[in-house]
């Protein structure tokens, strides 16, 4: 029986796994595995991208010995016991009883807090110096000028320039219209145009632009439309519109209205190294939604 510590877990974890305890292992990378249970995946591995909604994370040498008994297409029984998640037929357990439990659930901006001018300064300038491409095939200063300026006419340029108009929209047959092209767009496990609304969610939930009920109606259109997109990626754009983030994301939003100035640049460059592309990507879709708020925010 191998038997591994998790040092954390999503406190969605528990009731994925109850729902249905009959799973089939999805996919495989260098830092986790991606279990389908039900409609859901539950990932196990590293914490490498931060704490994701999804996760119940563990040290890389604890998954690469749980990898070493599982491969893609394994069917297995997964079960949630008190102090273990239990990978029956491989026998395998993730002890959890002094592992973490983690919240990925956004709640606003602080009371009597918002964005300080300061860091939506610091913010965009390191945005600015970002030098790679984006998943865009841009760099991240064009998509942001693309954002600030909105006089784009490209089919990208609109399509971006709608997700910052229209996002919010109680609508919901506008707001599909809205974000519609941006879903699936790009290449990769989670492509940009995914990564971009993610971030731009979770920044429209944070400001109070865009309602939590609002948003939890895009769900619906997701599920009608699952081959608009890659299986992971939908994962993650169901968490996110049900109000649910990563850690790097969280974080990024909350140094946004901390004082400490250090917070900002510690937590952009963390989400921007996530990936190959898919932290700036996200990154552009949080300055989507907090662009117009230049001149309104905090001195």
């Amino acid at each position: 029986m191998l038997v591994v510590q998790g040092e954390a877990y999503s406190s969605n974890i528990p009731g994925l796994v109850r729902e249905s305890g009959c799973g089939t292992v999805h996919s495989s990378f260098r830092n986790g595995m991606n279990i389908r249970i039900g409609r859901r995946l539950l990932f196990i591995g590293t914490a490498q991208n931060g704490y994701l909604p999804f996760a119940v994370h563990v040290d890389r040498e604890s998954f690469e010995r749980i990898a070493c008994r599982i491969r893609p297409g394994d069917r297995m029984v997964v079960e949630f016991r008190p102090g273990a998640l239990w990978l029956g037929e491989r026998n395998a357990a993730v002890r959890l009883d002094n592992a973490s439990v983690f919240c990925s659930m956004l709640r606003g901006s602080p009371a009597n807090s918002g964005i300080l001018s300061a860091n939506f300064r610091r913010f965009t300038a390191l945005l600015r110096m970002y030098s790679g491409i984006t998943g865009f095939g841009m760099s991240a200063a064009q998509v942001m000028d693309i954002l600030r300026k909105e006089t784009d006419q490209t089919e990208l340029g609109r399509a971006l320039i709608a997700c910052r108009t229209s996002l919010g929209c109680c609508d919901p047959s506008l707001q599909w219209q809205a974000v519609r092209s941006l879903i699936g767009y790009g290449s990769g496990l989670t492509p940009a145009g995914d990564d971009f609304l993610i971030g731009a969610a979770g920044a429209g939930v944070y400001t109070g632009q865009v309602s939590a009920l609002v948003l939890s109606k895009l769900d619906e259109r997701l599920a009608q439309h699952q081959d608009l997109t890659t299986d992971v990626s939908l994962e993650y754009l169901h968490y996110a519109v049900s109000g649910q983030f990563g850690s790097r994301i969280l974080e990024v939003l909350n140094a946004l209205c901390c004082q400490m100035p250090t917070d900002v640049a510690r937590a952009v460059w963390s989400l921007t190294g996530t990936g190959r592309t898919s932290g700036i990507d996200t990154a552009l879709g949080i300055y989507c939604m907090i662009v117009e708020l230049e001149k309104e925010v905090s001195p």
